[in-house]
């Protein structure tokens, strides 16, 4: 691979880290974010994610069921959710949900609302539905915020709930709800969810109970770099960190195209748990690709 040239000097001294196996600080970090070498961070990037898997990529084909966006919650975050009764409020039955599942899906993803109404049984039918009828699709289903709104809803022991999910077929939790590790956004943005050290408590539970998780970083709103880099640190026993940029809609302005792009080019760089070779989510539904480059 041809040396990257550099336009911001500032990235010398990270490249000669990546190329003697040094791991990156959050100083790096912070940088790698407000550097606009987009060119040259690439080829870092690049290199650092041959050196891992060569021309191999990884890719899950993945189906998306958001069973309901009913929600008790209303972020200032959130352009999903709707009150009971609004015109664009949906619920799902389990038989909608199977309907959605074509052959050739290798995971289903199940995530949604903190639906007031619904009964557990429901949550845990569902699992066990997708399981009977797709014996071999990976299932990751239900967010920390989710599980902790099972815990105060049904007055169910959070390690229960997880014990009776993976019994009915669940193999891993997605990542998301705690959106970024900071408090100060969380009460700006979204102050009725958990926290990020119940998001934490509640995935050291599911790693104990033998069920991976990943964690799913909400970008693009008020937080600072130094906030997106805190999450790095604390979710070290979670597969990977995924970016997420925050959907249009939510009354908050995007970021520019440049700053969307860059999570994506400095995913490789920083440290991250994941190693390719290594499904994401620990499930057969990761199918390896050689790349076309």
């Amino acid at each position: 691979m041809m040396e990257p040239i550099f336009r911001d000097p500032r990235l010398i001294p990270i490249w000669e880290k990546l190329q003697t196996g040094c791991r990156l600080n959050p100083a790096d970090g912070v940088t790698l974010f407000a550097s606009t070498d987009l060119l040259a961070l690439g080829k870092m990037a690049r290199w650092v994610k041959y050196e891992k898997s060569g021309d191999g990529v990884y890719y899950a084909l993945n189906l998306k069921i958001e069973p309901s966006n009913i929600c008790r919650l209303h972020c200032k975050i959130c352009a999903f959710s709707r009150r009971p009764g609004e015109a664009e409020g949906y619920d799902l039955s389990i038989e909608e949900a199977l309907s959605r599942i074509s052959p050739g899906i290798r995971e289903v993803h199940i995530t949604g609302s903190l639906h007031p109404g619904r009964p557990f049984s429901y949550y845990l039918d569902l699992v066990a539905a997708i399981r009977k009828a797709h014996p071999s699709v990976g299932i990751k289903a239900y967010t920390a915020v989710e599980i902790d709104h099972f815990r105060k809803a049904f007055r169910i022991p959070v390690r229960e709930i997880l014990g009776r999910l993976k019994e009915a077929g669940l193999d891993s939790l997605p990542g998301g709800g705690a959106e970024v590790f900071s408090e100060r956004i969380r009460r700006r943005l979204f102050p009725g969810k958990i926290g990020h050290k119940r998001w934490l408590a509640i995935h050291r539970t599911a790693h104990r109970l033998g069920i991976p998780t990943n964690a799913t970083m909400l970008y693009g709103h008020l937080e600072t770099y130094e906030e997106r880099l805190g999450q790095f640190p604390r979710t070290p026993r979670c597969s990977t960190v995924i970016w997420k940029l925050m959907k249009s809609g939510s009354g908050i302005s995007w970021p520019s195209g440049i700053s969307r792009m860059r999570p994506g080019v400095l995913s490789p760089l920083y440290p991250c748990p994941f190693n390719p070779g290594q499904p994401e989510s620990g499930l057969p539904g990761e199918v390896p690709r050689r790349s076309m480059t």
